[in-house]
């Protein structure tokens, strides 16, 4: 799958490129949540807090999204789309949704930490995609578990 970028994002890479002597594109170029939570979501990421996230595993299944792996830099943009910083992927893992894990909680950085807490947000979520995208959440339903580290600002 190869990453189509704006203007302002194949710039910004370059730059990260420049400045880093990485070659070769991004795995993906996206924000975290939707447009509604882009910005808050980007802002975790920005301060440390945020170095985790949660995908359901139909967008990667369905090649809608890149499936992210170890060692794999990507751009992380806000609600509007405009280039942030790049991440690098720490660690991927493909378990239900039900498997997270208390510790996986609170490296994703987003309300209390919690767990139960993230369940019942990601779950909200999740839901909502279904309603929007024609399929039924489960706890069943796999999901990407993936662990970053932010490695460039722009």
């Amino acid at each position: 799958m190869t990453v189509q970028l704006t203007d302002g994002q194949s710039a910004f890479w370059q730059r990260f490129c420049d400045d880093t002597g990485h070659r070769g594109a991004p795995l993906d170029c996206d924000s975290f949540g939707g447009p509604d939570i882009a910005d808050e979501l980007l802002a975790l990421v920005l301060s440390g807090r945020k170095r985790a996230t949660c995908t359901h595993g139909r967008w990667v299944a369905r090649e809608q999204i890149a499936m992210p792996r170890p060692g794999g830099v990507w751009i992380v943009t806000d609600g509007q789309g405009e280039p942030a910083c790049v991440v690098r992927t720490q660690s991927v893992m493909i378990r239900p949704f039900r498997a997270a894990t208390p510790h996986f909680a609170w490296r994703e950085g987003e309300g209390t930490r919690l767990l139960h807490d993230w369940k019942k947000a990601h779950e909200a979520f999740f839901r909502r995609e279904g309603r929007e995208h024609g399929f039924v959440f489960r706890e069943s339903d796999p999901c990407v578990f993936e662990t970053f580290d932010v490695i460039w600002r722009g």
